[in-house]
């Protein structure tokens, strides 16, 4: 019985369930097609909402930038793997998330990034294959990139070696002919010109960079070092001329000064690094013109000189005149005499050609040297006068000497202690010196001064009360 009943309910909620089941589907059939969406659309949403807990789906362009950062280095085009780098890296930098995909491309977008570095960098390597015509011009590009990149340090470096290569490469076009002074013009010029061409577009380049500008100006100093070395062998010779050096050492000074326009001062260095030879150059030069004076002095018979004709001494009063002594014409006798001698006139003229010479060679550091130079020379023709109008060989033309003492000391002198002064600001202690010491040689019958030196006598006191 009981067996019965048991199934009796088992096949009621079979009937049941089936029952449920069918009018489910029979009321589903029944609803409008407008319903029966909306519910899908109802439990889709609750699907979408389980989903959105995943991470979002990246942009197909970000799944495509390494590749097309490849295309781009390999065309060559650089601005736009740099755009396109940029763009990359912004989205991924907002984008923290761990995700394996987004690990990979940041990976591969910073091997891009120097992948992309290192091309631009050997676009400014040097190398023996390559070639210089585009110049710095050329350059601009990769070196704009690579600051972009961050990298202003290798581009600074870079862009240096690239000018010394272009600085070299032009130098040697240079041919070592003629005039030394017009190959020193020559050489000078195309240093400074270009190194003024490399300072404007560094300063394009590298603009508010004070660590790439000291790099300039190191490496600007150590080219000028070269260029100095380069024309100390060309230039300092033992059968160079003071006048010529002179020339030479004034016209890249000159060259040098152009620079500072652009704020970069080489001249202090310029000035050091000539002024060993200078001052060995200053120093040969005082010796041969001492010993050219002695030898004129040995020649010298104390006799006036004789102009030859009125054309002559037309000539000769033009020249003096131009050379600064005006006042010679106050020493003609007669229709073409002249009251000095010849080897005064000759000094005359070699002193102030040395007097313009170290003037303009002339720099604080090498004034000592100036003045031992001017010194010297002037009073190697000085003791030639003081010898002889102390001699009894040339008693009878004394007043003649006299004479001519006088010019040296008044007029040629004074000349000289006048330009100096004019040109470095300060008077010439040695010029003044002499002057004080030779001026006995003007006076009738003066005996020479000593330089003995005179000590003070011992006070005596007049009373013993402090003894």
């Amino acid at each position: 019985m009981a067996h019965t009943v048991s199934k009796l309910s088992l096949d009621f909620w079979d009937v049941h369930i089936k029952f449920t089941e069918e009018k489910t589907l029979s009321t589903e059939a029944l609803l409008p097609k407008r319903d029966r969406d909306s519910s899908i659309s109802f439990w889709s949403s609750f699907e979408d909402a389980d989903d959105s807990s995943a991470e979002p789906e990246l942009p197909e362009w970000l799944m495509e930038v390494p590749e097309d950062l490849d295309v781009c280095i390999a065309q060559r085009h650089f601005e736009e793997a740099y755009n396109l780098l940029e763009r990359a890296r912004e989205f991924l930098d907002k984008n923290t998330a761990t995700d394996p995909v987004i690990t990979d491309i940041r990976r591969k977008v910073e091997t891009r990034a120097k992948a992309l570095t290192e091309v631009l960098m050997k676009e400014l390597e040097v190398s023996p294959d390559k070639s210089l015509q585009g110049g710095l011009r050329a350059a601009r590009r990769a070196v704009r990139l690579l600051n972009q990149l961050g990298r202003s340090t290798q581009a600074c470096d870079l862009f240096l070696k690239l000018c010394s290569c272009i600085l070299k490469t032009q130098l040697k076009r240079v041919k070592r002919e003629g005039a030394t002074v017009l190959y020193v013009r020559q050489v000078g010029g195309i240093f400074f010109s270009n190194l003024t061409d490399m300072a404007r577009e560094f300063l394009r380049a590298f603009p508010n960079s004070p660590s790439c500008a000291s790099a300039f100006v190191v490496w600007a100093g150590s080219e000028l070092n070269h260029l100095t070395s380069h024309l100390i062998k060309q230039v300092f010779m033992p059968q160079s001329s003071i006048t010529m050096l002179a020339e030479c050492v004034t016209c890249v000074r000159n060259q040098c000064d152009q620079l500072c326009e652009l704020g970069v001062d080489l001249r202090y260095q310029l000035d050091g690094l000539l002024r060993t030879p200078l001052t060995r150059a200053l120093r040969d030069s005082r010796e041969k013109l001492v010993d050219a004076v002695k030898l004129r002095a040995a020649e010298d018979k104390w006799r006036p000189m004789n102009l030859q004709s009125k054309a002559g001494l037309t000539k000769f009063l033009q020249e003096m005149s131009d050379i600064g002594v005006a006042s010679i014409h106050t020493y003609v006798t007669g229709d073409c005499w002249l009251g000095l001698t010849g080897n005064t006139v000759a000094f005359s003229k070699l002193y102030l050609t040395l007097l313009e010479d170290c003037l303009r060679l002339a720099t604080p550091e090498l004034l000592y040297t100036v003045d031992e130079v001017l010194g010297d020379v002037f009073q190697a023709q000085m003791l030639h006068v003081e010898a002889s109008l102390s001699s009894d060989k040339y008693k009878t033309e004394s007043k003649f000497i006299q004479k001519n003492a006088v010019f040296l000391l008044d007029t040629l002198l004074t000349l000289a202690e006048h330009c100096y002064e004019e040109k470095i600001g300060i008077p010439c202690n040695r010029l003044s010196k002499l002057r004080d010491e030779f001026s006995w040689l003007k006076k009738d019958g003066g005996t020479k001064q000593t330089n003995t030196h005179t000590t003070k006598p011992i006070t005596k006191y007049s009373t013993t009360a402090y003894i």
